[in-house]
């Protein structure tokens, strides 16, 4: 941060508001190195509260995804990649993960695109007093779309990791 402090680049420090609530529930899985679907919630409204400074309109679905409820289901597998700590052992570990769901419902529609080898989860709704959003991301961004577009009229995620030509990662050597 201190090093782009000047710069011109905005940038947006997230560990305040996941820190806020880690009494809240865990942020952050236990197997494997990326947060959880309470911590992608969370650090999402931190991101809209700070696009809503610039886009006024955003207040309004920010306040309707701060009223949320944590759903609970069945015990999760995280990553199936080897980025979950169980597959390098060769054991299967799961854990509880909670889904944030706004009291009001998703308000949005989804459908995946494809152009050439990428393929892109793109969100509308028909709220024309909102912004549009074209997102590029990597694995921490897959928490992040539903709950980020309920805040644009038309969101478009894209994980440039995950193409047809080449898969998100090699499973783990096995020894």
């Amino acid at each position: 941060m201190e090093e782009v402090r000047g710069s011109g680049v905005e940038m947006l420090y997230l560990a305040d508001a996941l820190m806020r609530v880690k009494d809240q529930g865990r942020v952050f899985y236990k197997f494997e190195p990326h947060w959880n679907r309470f911590g992608a919630y969370v650090g999402s409204q931190a991101v809209i509260s700070y696009l809503s400074q610039h886009y006024p309109a955003m207040k309004g679905t920010l306040s309707r995804i701060s009223d949320y409820e944590l759903v609970s289901g069945p015990p999760v597998k995280n990553m199936s990649n080897s980025r979950n700590f169980g597959d390098q052992l060769g054991i299967t570990l799961l854990e509880s993960d909670p889904q944030p769901v706004p009291k009001s419902g998703w308000s949005t529609r989804m459908e995946t695109k494809q152009s050439g080898g990428y393929k892109a989860d793109v969100f509308t709704k028909e709220d024309r007093s909102l912004p549009t959003l074209v997102m590029f991301g990597d694995s921490f961004m897959a928490g992040m779309r539903k709950v980020m577009a309920e805040n644009f009229r038309r969101a478009v995620f894209v994980n440039p990791w995950l193409t047809e030509a080449r898969s998100p990662l090699p499973p783990a050597p096995r020894n």
